[in-house]
């Protein structure tokens, strides 16, 4: 960040809560996109506070103790939010590197594979490379006059989950080396760029109850054929279901790391023991989220589902794995998680889950939400839930 001696900015202020160092103050700072400048008083027990506008000449005024702090001036890019001051090394999927802001979100958005891309202010040539790596806080380096871009909510919805997949084989009729049913075309795309013919072998074996070379479970006879013609045998025993976790194959989360258990099974034990763990990989790293960020061949990454206190993604992971639909079935949940659900209060949560998710607007659109889940939106009242809470 750039440091500015002697002025300061009045107001502004993004919070009354006082930063405590330079160093809180700049972490902070890059973290929060709608920070711009943070200003820090050098008299000793003064502080200083995060602001929400960059450097102007109109703005500052003269300031003997002060030193103003500013982001690099970066431009907006539609479908991404923006880092100033920050940087995520590695992770590049060109050698080649990008012509202007515009071009990296160009291209970005035209890959699935791409969930950020970087932007060096004034340099020349012109450095800027489209990555793979989602923005972490944990990730994230101070890197002056770089601009980090993180893609919007595609970032999530282009690294799908076993849930996920399985949806939309339930709604449109999909089924993995066989037909794609009615499923729209945009849709066909995005399950194809997320792999989801592996991953709907690992919703068969959570949802149904698949057991490879034992049992089919509770599949229904027109899956058959793409349990055969999708590898799910071989798919399945390399992730399977471990209870109270979402199994996924062919995917990773990249970094949030809390420590290497040395084994698969030894993360589980150490994932159901903190509080702050929410999956882990095959590696045998625990992470503190539960979202997949990238596809890896070969990888997988298990998701919680249990927790003493679950949240919006938590209870919708439930819902996913177990066809349970508020106020319309249980599914196939066992009584455990039922009890769970009602403790955890998951009807109102699942509210805000399908907009997240599936892009409900309240009041307006059910967004991509598939059909068997809109009986509970009603039956929930979440057109007022949700509504409400968005206006707090």
């Amino acid at each position: 960040m750039r440091v500015s001696r002697g002025v300061d900015i009045g107001g502004y202020d993004l919070s009354s809560t006082q930063i405590t160092t330079v160093q809180d103050g700049a972490a902070k700072c890059l973290s929060d996109p709608t920070c711009q400048t943070f200003n820090w008083n050098r008299v000793a027990g003064s502080g200083g506070y995060l602001k929400s506008v960059t450097y102007s000449a109109n703005l500052v005024s003269a300031s003997p103790n002060v030193c103003l702090y500013t982001k690099p001036a970066c431009p907006a890019a539609a479908g991404f939010t923006v880092y100033g001051g920050i940087d995520i090394t590695g992770s590049s999927l060109s050698a080649t590197s990008i012509t202007s802001v515009q071009d990296g979100a160009t291209k970005c958005a035209a890959n699935p594979s791409c969930v950020s891309f970087n932007w060096v202010v004034g340099a020349s040539p012109a450095v800027g490379y489209i990555k793979s790596v989602a923005y972490t806080s944990n990730a994230a380096k101070a890197s002056t006059n770089t601009c980090f871009y993180a893609k919007q909510a595609q970032a999530i919805l282009e690294r799908m989950d076993a849930a996920m997949c399985g949806t939309i084989a339930e709604q449109y009729g999909y089924r993995p080396a066989v037909t794609w049913g009615s499923t729209p075309q945009a849709i066909q795309t995005l399950a194809g760029a997320n792999n989801c013919d592996a991953k709907v072998c690992a919703y068969m074996n959570q949802r149904y109850g698949v057991q490879p070379g034992v049992t089919y479970g509770r599949l229904p006879a027109d899956w058959y054929s793409s349990y055969a013609n999708a590898n799910c045998h071989n798919i399945i025993l390399g992730c399977p279901s471990v209870p109270g976790y979402l199994s996924t194959p062919a995917v990773d989360h990249n970094f949030d790391d809390i420590a290497n258990a040395g084994s698969a099974a030894a993360a589980a034990t150490a994932c159901n023991g903190n509080s702050n763990c929410w999956g882990y990989n095959a590696a045998g790293w625990t992470k503190t989220s539960g979202v997949p960020t990238s596809e890896v061949a070969g990888a997988c990454f298990r998701t919680k589902l249990s927790s003493t206190l679950l949240d919006a993604n938590a209870c919708g992971a439930l819902a996913e794995q177990y066809g349970l639909r508020p106020a319309v079935t249980w599914g196939s949940a066992p009584t455990s998680v039922q009890q769970q659900w009602v403790a955890n209060n998951c009807d109102p949560k699942l509210c805000f889950y399908m907009v997240g998710r599936y892009q409900v607007v309240p009041g307006g659109s059910f967004g991509f939400l598939p059909s068997d889940w809109k009986a509970s939106w009603n039956a929930s009242n979440c057109n007022t839930v949700a509504s409400a809470k968005a206006q707090q």
